[in-house]
């Protein structure tokens, strides 16, 4: 039973006046003001009336302070608080301002710990000293305040969930990819939420199912055992029965479910607590799953979830983004039947890593794969029978190559492979390899049959058959024409140089016409100082016999170009573009005044601009005695270039 108080005496004891108009024992309602001898007053306010002189001690408390912030006397709820039983200070503890009302003369009021203060200074000393000195003291009321507590609460975990979600969508607005996403996502979520782990499945859309993207928190074990969720075999987990039935899961505490008991149970660093588990669902088509494990001592779980369920939401809507983004650049670059590069993107492929291997003096390797008797399939078992051979031998070439390797759909049952860093022996290995791969396909016609596929297969490596990626394609179709003629299903090499009758040397680009004749010496001249650095150029960048005559050309027509375009001698310039013997040179010359950094006239930046156009500049540079220019200036030009060069210099 609790303790009853007439709160009139106690208050007037202590040299509080009480202002009321009610007749003493009548119930009266709040507020009430308590005027304090001292000057001010304290009012108290409850939602209620109530007797007045008969209040719970576990709804109002008291504490007499002294000057020296020690708690001299307190009743009811005050003892509630430790910092407010009687002989404690309230100095250094969150109530420390209480004894400043002395010095101020000011009421005071404060909130702490779901318990709201009201102080104020005492008319009269409450106690009385042995040694008659009286100093006046401090009267705190306390009252119950666990609404504006769950309010405060509130504002908080608003104002927590709104941070995290603005550092949530910052994360996942820079990155394209899903996996990024998924990546970032999970990361983002796990700091901002103070989580144990997070776990992240993207849709992977070749194989229908769910591949764990990102993971934070969790040991390896539970990354292998959760690396997939299946969409249509029987779920064993509850990540998996989510993502089949389109259906969250939460649970305060994961130990509540035997499944989750076993994994997630297990598999965390921390040790865990709630369970959420979120299907990323847009338009009927389930995009990912989003797991949440919380720690184990978070007791704000719960209050949590609304703030979980809009992290799904806002992942949900940035993995379709990115999901969608992927799909699309993987139509413009990959081949629709066979999921292989297409074309396009076989040749960029190759002239990229060709480049890189003329850079970096190393080799490079071509495949090119043709179907053994392909027209025999779509004649005899129909156009979608050739379709799944296609797919077949696809994913035989495919399962044979490093992941930095490239296949692709060269075009009907052609295929292209490109091998970086592989020189002629190592492409006869890969090389059969496929085609044993391809054998061992087998094709199951309607009526049961078994069919068997094989294909043939010619190579070719640069530099030894060939400098220039189309050479180096036709090269490996010559080399793959004679396993064909020699009884095809295997593997031939090209061996020694390969030169097309349409590649012979090509005669030499006259320009004397166009030089302006004051210029004639000094272009000239000029194309003779670089010539040394024209054939050096030639041998280390792997550059062909057209592009030699071409820069050397440009560099003799370059001074007289440079002067149309300062004179603005647009007659000169509209004759260069019309003349087909000089129509090779013009690329170059429009990248004439172009910058390696992109802050030229057409902001062309790096590999954008031409390599003869990168070429020309500097040796117009090392022409014209402006070697330092390279210097005081390098973020003009092409470093690879002026470095190599550097190193011609420093061998003469």
């Amino acid at each position: 039973m609790h303790k009853q108080i007439h709160l009139t005496q106690l208050l007037q004891e202590l040299g509080v006046r009480v202002v009321e108009d009610s007749s003493p024992g009548e119930a009266i309602g709040f507020p009430l003001t308590v005027e304090l001898t001292g000057g001010g007053s304290i009012t108290l306010d409850l939602t209620t009336p109530t007797p007045f002189d008969c209040l719970d001690e576990r709804q109002v408390g008291i504490a007499i302070v002294d000057s020296l912030g020690k708690v001299k006397y307190s009743w009811g709820l005050a003892r509630r608080l430790p910092v407010l039983r009687e002989g404690k200070s309230v100095l250094n503890t969150p109530l420390s301002l209480i004894p400043e009302c002395l010095a101020t003369g000011d009421a005071l009021a404060l909130y702490h710990d779901g318990y709201r203060v009201f102080a104020s200074v005492l008319g009269k000393k409450a106690f009385h000293e042995p040694d008659g000195h009286h100093e006046p003291d401090v009267l705190a009321l306390i009252v119950n305040a666990s609404e504006e507590k769950g309010l405060l609460t509130a504002v908080q975990r608003t104002e927590r969930h709104a941070q995290a979600l603005r550092r949530l969508g910052k994360s996942m607005a820079v990155e394209e990819g899903a996996l990024r996403v998924a990546i970032a996502a999970a990361h983002e979520i796990a700091s901002c939420a103070d989580l144990a782990a997070v776990l992240v499945w993207v849709l992977d859309e070749p194989s229908h199912s769910l591949k764990l993207a990102a993971s934070v928190g969790v040991n390896r074990t539970g990354q292998q055992a959760l690396a997939g969720l299946s969409l249509t075999d029987t779920p064993c987990s509850l990540a998996e029965l989510s993502a089949s039935t389109g259906k969250e899961a939460f649970y305060e505490d994961l130990h509540e479910d035997a499944n989750a008991r076993e994994l997630e149970g297990k598999f965390c660093y921390l040790k865990p607590g709630g369970l959420a588990i979120y299907p990323l669902v847009t338009a009927d088509r389930t995009v990912g799953v989003l797991e949440i494990v919380g720690k184990s001592d978070d007791s704000g779980f719960r209050a949590s979830k609304d703030l979980f369920q809009t992290f799904a939401e806002h992942l949900t809507l940035a993995l379709n983004a990115a999901l969608m983004y992927e799909s699309a650049e993987k139509r413009a670059s990959h081949d629709a039947l066979t999921g292989l590069a297409n074309h396009k993107s076989m040749h960029e492929f190759l002239f990229t890593r060709l480049a890189e291997a003329k850079r970096m003096g190393q080799p490079l390797g071509v495949i090119m794969i043709d179907v053994d008797h392909f027209r025999a399939f779509n004649e005899e078992e129909g156009h979608d029978a050739g379709d799944t051979v296609l797919k077949l031998v696809a994913d035989a070439i495919r399962s044979c190559l490093r992941h930095y390797d490239l296949a692709a759909r060269y075009g009907g049952e052609e295929f292209t492979v490109i091998i970086p860093n592989a020189n002629l022996e190592y492409i006869a290995v890969v090389g059969e390899r496929i085609r044993a791969k391809i054998e061992s396909q087998t094709f199951l016609t309607p009526s049961g049959q078994e069919r068997g596929i094989s294909a043939s297969l010619g190579g070719a490596c640069f530099p030894e058959n060939q400098t220039e990626a189309g050479d180096l394609l036709k090269a490996a179709d010559a080399a793959l024409y004679k396993a064909k003629q020699q009884g095809r299903n295997q593997v031939v090499l090209w061996q020694g140089r390969y030169e097309p009758a349409e590649n012979r040397t090509k005669p030499e680009i006259s320009v004397d016409d166009w030089i302006d004749p004051d210029l004639f010496e000094y272009s000239e001249a000029c194309t003779r100082k670089v010539a040394s650095e024209i054939e050096f150029l030639v041998r280390r960048l792997g550059l062909s016999e057209g592009q030699r005559e071409i820069l050397k050309a440009l560099c003799k027509i370059a001074p007289s170009y440079q002067r149309w375009l300062e004179t603005k001698n647009t007659k000169k310039l509209k004759q260069i573009e019309s003349d087909s013997q000089l129509r090779s040179l013009a690329p170059s010359l429009h990248c004439l005044y172009e910058r390696y950094d992109g802050n030229g006239p057409k902001g062309l930046q790096g590999k954008k601009i031409p390599l003869l156009g990168r070429i020309l500049p500097i040796l117009l540079a090392l022409s014209g005695n402006n070697e330092a220019e390279l210097l005081n200036d390098p973020n003009r030009y092409d470093s690879e270039i002026v470095h190599l060069l550097a190193d011609l210099s420093n061998a003469a």
